[in-house]
């Protein structure tokens, strides 16, 4: 209705590339909206280039099956915009997320840059929280960290995910730079990281003494990881999620080793989901959906599809956002038997036609169609038995 084309007139950075310059405007909202973000409720904040979402579906699971209510906030999404506002698992009804809006809209209509479409929704979310009232809050930040909207809370524990390359042009060109970005929302308390890159890894470290937090990286094995998920030996306990891809061995680990620290002993996953994320379709010809959006996530993606269906040719429909470094992630699909360029309904969709001199310099075999529907029947007619 007419609120989400109020919130779609706001500056939104997901679509133009920008970032915000300062949390002041949106404090100062926020103090107007009488600080829903100070709402009773133990806060959990994830931060990190890759598995920040799986490691929000994780830990929400698992505080759901050991009985707590959970606020979630993630971004971003897939098909509605309500699911980036979840309370026990369950989207927002769109009706309440635009009273919510309604209720934002006063303060910012007509003051330029007092909130940015990200900063609105986060607000609203918030403020959900705040009448709901979950024992937990989940929240994933959505660029960076120490700008990012979700940083104005004052979490209990705080998660730091695998940090690599990514919105570089905002965040910074090195590792460490982009670490700093990420480790700008600790403020004490207990942070939990995995083994970074050492540059990164000194980062955290500095800033967690800087502020007084105590840091712990959790060490566990890697039992099995295959069809049915991952199981992981932590603390001499078996864990195991139904996601799949052993990258989801880590978002595990860091899963339980952070409901261990706020008291739910034994943690259990199942149940877990995270549409999107090496999510397979099973059938005679094997579907994969992942939501790769750099070399580093695809490259996991490709060796884990290697791994799963070993004798099969590769059929990739390939789509990403202008600025991306599409040119690494296209020279990763180098072995593939087809490329098919396709391209999202999103403003920031690189064309089809721009990447194409590129692949085939690449020497990729491709085809290019104008959306992904169109691509996928492509993909369904060229495919023979032992393609994926």
């Amino acid at each position: 209705g007419f609120m989400f084309s109020f919130l779609n007139s706001l500056l939104n950075y997901e679509q133009t590339g920008g970032y915000t310059k300062s949390l002041e405007p949106f404090l100062e909202l926020l103090e107007k909206l009488g600080r829903p973000h100070e709402a009773n409720g133990k806060k959990i904040l994830i931060v990190g280039t890759k598995g920040k979402g799986s490691v929000a579906a994780h830990m929400t699971q698992g505080l759901l099956n050991a009985g707590r209510t959970v606020g979630t906030y993630t971004s971003p999404h897939l098909t509605r915009i309500t699911e980036r506002i979840r309370l026990n698992g369950s989207p927002i009804k769109e009706e309440e997320l635009a009273s919510l809006i309604s209720e934002i809209k006063p303060h910012i209509i007509g003051k330029r840059g007092m909130a940015t479409w990200f900063e609105t929704m986060t607000a609203s979310a918030f403020g959900y929280f705040r009448e709901r009232m979950p024992d937990f809050w989940v929240l994933e930040a959505g660029l960076g960290g120490r700008l990012d909207a979700t940083n104005v809370v004052r979490q209990d524990l705080t998660v730091i995910t695998r940090i690599g390359l990514d919105h570089t042009h905002i965040l910074g060109e090195t590792i460490a730079e982009i670490a700093r970005e990420k480790a700008g929302v600790i403020k004490g308390g207990k942070v939990i990281t995995c083994q970074q890159e050492p540059e990164a890894m000194e980062v955290i470290a500095e800033a967690c003494a800087r502020m007084g937090a105590e840091l712990f990286i959790p060490e566990y094995e890697v039992v099995s990881s295959d069809i049915s998920g991952n199981r992981i030996i932590l603390s001499g306990k078996e864990y195991r999620t139904p996601l799949l891809g052993k990258f989801q061995a880590e978002n595990l680990a860091l899963s339980v080793a952070g409901l261990l620290e706020l008291g739910i002993c034994e943690p259990d996953f199942s149940g877990t989901n995270h549409a999107g994320r090496f999510q397979v379709i099973p059938g005679e010809i094997p579907l994969i959906l992942d939501g790769a959006h750099n070399a580093l996530a695809l490259s996991e993606v490709l060796s884990e599809t290697r791994r799963f269906f070993p004798y099969r040719n590769l059929i990739v429909v390939f789509g990403a956002s202008r600025g991306k470094g599409i040119r690494d992630m296209l020279r990763l699909l180098a072995s593939a038997r087809v490329v098919i360029l396709t391209r999202a309904e999103t403003p920031r969709a690189a064309e089809p036609f721009l990447l194409e001199p590129e692949a085939r310099e690449l020497g990729l075999e491709t085809f290019r169609t104008k959306g992904v529907a169109e691509a996928l029947e492509m993909a369904e007619a060229i495919a023979r038995p032992g393609d994926t």
